[in-house]
């Protein structure tokens, strides 16, 4: 009889046992299911955040083409300007020698 109430006794102590280590299982596996469930938040956090930059990084590629192109601009304006100084000079130099020409007649 005694033995049998120590076997019970035991059995109990057995049986709180395991059911602690499964609330502690389920514990954990709800803690895991968290981490999943945060790792995926950072996933797509991640993944839109890779988006926005490319985006910015496309961005970036288009202004510097309209900064290439706003450069190439600039020069043939450039060298418009400076054909027309030439011009200019070759006129200036054309206008002196007619004016020499026309005070020698």
């Amino acid at each position: 009889l005694c033995q049998m109430l120590n076997a019970r006794r035991w059995l109990k102590k057995v049986r709180r046992e395991v059911d602690r280590l499964k609330e502690e299982v389920d514990d954990l596996k709800d803690g895991h299911q968290r981490m999943r469930v945060e790792v995926n938040i950072f996933k797509v956090k991640d993944s839109r955040l890779q988006d926005e930059r490319d985006d910015l990084l496309l961005e970036r590629d288009d202004l510097k083409i309209e900064r290439n192109m706003a450069l190439i601009k600039v020069d043939e304006f450039v060298m418009i300007i400076e054909k027309e100084r030439q011009r200019r000079r070759w006129l200036d130099g054309e206008k002196t020698r007619l004016k020499m020409a026309l005070e020698n007649l």
